[in-house]
């Protein structure tokens, strides 16, 4: 299965000098993907609209400029590439600045002098992340302050093995902890357990207000419960 899965993925890399680009190529190689170069950032933008790359791995900063557009891009709802890894590779006097990006499109962020050690490492978890699949159901949250609870309804628009995203109409901040019922279509007994919130959507890429949450813990046999519910029956959500 994972051969397959390779097989079907395809990098891009965008801004990368050569020296650089040629150990990223080999250690795509020692995860059997192939590559192909994008001749700049423009041509990069329009290359994830409509192909399916991942990983995208961009060297920072690009020559062109902010490399905010083609984050967009490749995050954009119709990106044939949104939910793909993306990795910037910088020096160590602009890491710190790249990893400013981390979460707003950007995945990771990988100095240039630990390239050879540490890339193959990030590929390979990242391409054991979870896809997301669209799963539109109601679902409820739970905020804790103190002894007072606070409930809050909303919509959970994607799901994955290790998240999902809701559509809620108000700001929780990052890192809050919450108690989550996720309503599914057919069953009496929503799915409950726990999450810590990652992110806020963000409006340029998102045409709704709402959050990404990552699951901690689920109630006792609701983990399987969801995963059943998923394309291909995946049993492997985190609890």
């Amino acid at each position: 299965m994972a051969g397959r899965e390779n097989s079907e993925r395809l990098g891009l890399l965008v801004g990368l000098e050569a020296p650089a680009r040629s150990r990223v190529r080999e250690a795509l190689s020692a995860l059997s993907l192939s590559s192909v170069d994008a001749i700049d950032a423009g041509a990069a933008r329009e290359l994830v609209g409509r192909v399916r790359f991942d990983p995208v791995v961009v060297g920072y900063p690009l020559p062109e400029g902010s490399v905010a557009p083609l984050l967009d891009a490749v995050r954009r709802p119709k990106s044939s590439s949104r939910a793909s890894a993306l990795v910037l590779l910088t020096g160590e006097e602009r890491r710190r600045e790249a990893q400013a990006f981390v979460g707003l499109g950007a995945n990771r962020v990988v100095p240039l002098d630990e390239l050879d050690p540490e890339l193959p490492a990030v590929l390979e978890r990242l391409s054991r992340v979870a896809r997301r699949c669209q799963m539109v159901a109601p679902s409820r949250l739970e905020i804790r302050v103190g002894r007072v609870a606070k409930h809050l309804f909303g919509q959970t628009v994607n799901v994955s093995a290790s998240g999902m995203l809701l559509k809620v109409p108000h700001r929780l901040d990052v890192g809050l902890e919450v108690s989550f019922e996720l309503f599914l279509g057919g069953e009496v007994r929503p799915v409950r357990g726990r999450a810590r919130v990652i992110r806020q959507t963000l409006q340029q890429r998102e045409p709704f207000a709402g959050v990404g949450v990552a699951f901690t813990t689920f109630d006792d046999g609701d983990a399987l419960r969801l995963a059943r519910r998923m394309p291909g029956g995946d049993t492997e959500l985190r609890t």
